[in-house]
């Protein structure tokens, strides 16, 4: 693959395509027709409560100065409507680039974890024979079907 004909999104492209995927599935939980989709969904309506987190990549996040807490679920309305009505706001607020800094900080995070993780598994026998033993499964299965695709 050509790595010059790949075009990187950017933070705020990812989260705000993230966004745009949730008011999908909302809108899909509205008026189920078709195929369900398939996703993650940040939110849950209960009762008369609605209640969604903000989400970027796996993280929860704080996007709101009186949020205790960024693993607390935010309450946005009474329904699906109000729902829509937030994530239509977020993106506004995304594509304003008020939360680059708060997308680029998580980002950073995640980097930071995903390093970590690294080190202690390269460090750890356990960890190592699980992964030669998957390599080895998968270099087993793909000579298995590349002798019956011969046939």
């Amino acid at each position: 693959m050509n790595t010059s004909s790949v075009v990187k999104t950017s933070q705020r492209e990812n989260f705000i395509n993230a966004v745009k995927k949730q008011i999908d599935l909302v809108k899909y939980d509205m008026k189920p027709e078709g195929e369900p989709l398939i996703g993650k969904k940040w939110y849950k309506v209960e009762g008369k409560n609605a209640y969604t987190f903000v989400r970027y990549s796996v993280k929860k996040i704080k996007i709101l100065s009186t949020q205790t807490d960024d693993k607390a679920a935010l309450r946005v309305g009474t329904n699906y409507q109000a729902l829509l009505k937030f994530y239509d706001n977020l993106i506004s607020v995304a594509e304003s680039g008020e939360l680059d800094e708060i997308l680029s900080k998580v980002s950073s995070e995640m980097i930071a974890e995903r390093q970590a993780s690294k080190l202690r598994n390269a460090s750890d026998p356990e960890y190592q024979a699980k992964k030669e033993r998957a390599a080895a499964k998968k270099e087993s299965k793909e000579y298995q079907e590349t002798l019956l695709d011969n046939e």
